[in-house]
């Protein structure tokens, strides 16, 4: 989470020797070959309080959405956050790309997803 007013960054990244993603079209080893880059460089991890305590509640205090850090996350709703969080955490690394619609499966993936989230919502 951050604050408003506080610094932040959006920008591209050039790394020599890095592989380079190509959209739809990029094939199979490169998508591997930057899954690795990113779990090679990128970590999710959420130390333990006991493990390290200053890194444990820095995270918990600016990384973890909750409902209370803003009333803007429940402003069209009740109970749900309207931002979709928590979100789900994926266990492995991988590339998100949008649907084909050519295959035919687009709508029931969509659907599915879509279903995921409501189910989602009913154990929270």
């Amino acid at each position: 989470m951050q604050f408003r007013g506080s610094p932040c960054s959006h920008m591209p990244l050039w790394v020599k020797k890095a592989s380079k993603y190509y959209g739809p079209n990029t094939d199979k080893t490169t998508l591997d070959e930057i899954v690795q880059f990113c779990d090679k460089y990128i970590t999710t991890r959420f130390p333990s309080s006991t493990e390290d305590n200053e890194l444990h509640n820095l995270i918990k205090d600016v990384q973890t959405h909750s409902r209370g850090h803003s009333k803007s996350c429940l402003k069209f709703h009740n109970t749900i956050c309207r931002f979709d969080f928590p979100r789900p955490v994926a266990r492995r690394t991988f590339i998100c790309e949008p649907f084909k619609p050519e295959n035919g499966q687009c709508k029931k993936r969509i659907q599915r997803a879509k279903n995921i989230k409501i189910n989602k919502c009913d154990y929270e």
